[in-house]
């Protein structure tokens, strides 16, 4: 490769809205998310109810997956629950390659369905992936609003 690196000779991969056509793909990126997510030790993977969710977001007129067949994301729109303002809520976020770009085209949906915020999340669990993810959040200019918590009962 003449002393470059893969990252400066692989081409950018294209990011479209997802069809059902990708719902097979989207479930095998689901699979892995799963796997690097705290939800695999307290939640069971069924690819079935991945498949509906899935074909829900992509029939449902608020809500979109983008993928560029190795990462996804998909999210709808709401209004904020004390007034009128419409978010764009991140559902998910997945991306083995080309999360920006995914999380660039999110933003830019959300902006073109007159959604005046956009909502994301990160998970909690590794500390070296949610450094680097609240890193590249507040670089996008994100700012912290509220923490989860879950618990089983």
């Amino acid at each position: 490769m003449g002393g470059l690196s893969q990252a400066a000779v692989t081409p950018k991969l294209k990011v479209r809205e997802a069809t059902y056509a990708d719902l097979p793909r989207l479930v095998q990126l689901g699979h892995q998310f799963w796997k690097h997510s705290p939800y695999e030790g307290i939640a069971d993977f069924n690819e079935e109810s991945l498949l509906s969710y899935g074909a829900a977001l992509i029939e449902e007129d608020r809500s979109v997956i983008f993928t560029n067949g190795r990462g996804m994301i998909g999210g709808t729109l709401m209004p904020l629950y004390f007034g009128q303002t419409l978010v764009a809520q991140e559902i998910f976020w997945y991306a083995q390659e080309g999360g920006k770009e995914l999380l660039d085209a999110f933003e830019q949906w959300a902006k073109d369905q007159g959604a005046s915020q956009v909502a994301v999340s990160s998970f909690a669990g590794e500390t070296r992936m949610h450094k680097l993810i609240e890193t590249l959040y507040k670089r996008r200019k994100y700012k912290a609003t509220e923490t989860q918590y879950l618990k089983e009962i």
